[in-house]
């Protein structure tokens, strides 16, 4: 195996002697992650399409603009439905050239509803 790992080496010029590997040898060429946009606000509405299926929601953002977001998924449904009804702030992450498309949601947290204050 030692002599497979000698002739190896000494074919490749850019390996560095068994043992020795530093550890960027072993990262991803491309360890920057992908940028992504965010949109914080609170839901102001849920898209149905034409058969009364979930087709996305729209999100009204602090400075009052209105984004649409597209998904059929059910577990977002769950989770756009609950942020809307308890008025939840949320951030929409979303890749910048694909603003309609919800890379992942985060709940913020959101004021007191009026029956909860004393």
């Amino acid at each position: 195996m030692t002599e497979k790992w000698l002739k190896y080496q000494q074919t490749t010029s850019s390996l560095p002697p068994q043992g020795n590997c530093p550890e960027s040898l072993y990262q991803s060429p491309n360890p920057s992650p992908k940028p992504i946009e965010e949109f914080v606000g609170k839901i102001e509405g849920i898209i149905y399409n034409h058969f009364g299926d979930f087709d996305g929601f729209i999100l009204e953002t602090e400075s009052g603009r209105h984004h649409r977001f597209n998904s059929r998924e059910l577990s977002m449904l769950k989770l756009i439905r609950e942020a809307w009804r308890e008025h939840i702030r949320v951030a929409v992450l979303a890749e910048p050239h694909h603003h309609s498309v919800p890379r992942s949601v985060v709940l913020r947290g959101g004021a007191p509803r009026f029956r909860d204050i004393d």
